[in-house]
């Protein structure tokens, strides 16, 4: 199978269940293994680097989700004055 196939398969699967919270955990873990001598510093390594990616996909999202009024909106507004 294509990689990126099975990528968007595993995507969508994940997309249309809902996860208890061991299986996020779990995915947390595969996803953001983390680096470190024991299995706490690996966790903690592991969060954080899931952490910061969360809060840049949260703001990508969000700066996505606002898009510019087109001219007929500012005309529309402009006319309310």
């Amino acid at each position: 199978m294509e990689n990126k196939k099975l990528t968007q398969f595993f995507a969508d699967t994940i997309r249309n269940r809902e996860l208890t919270e061991e299986q996020q955990f779990t995915l947390q873990q595969l996803l953001f293994p983390g680096i470190g001598d024991d299995e706490a510093a690996r966790l903690r390594d592991g969060a954080l680097d899931m952490g910061k990616t969360y809060l840049e996909w949260e703001k990508k999202n969000q700066s996505q989700q606002e898009t510019p009024m087109s001219d007929s909106e500012v005309d529309a507004l402009a006319a309310m004055f």
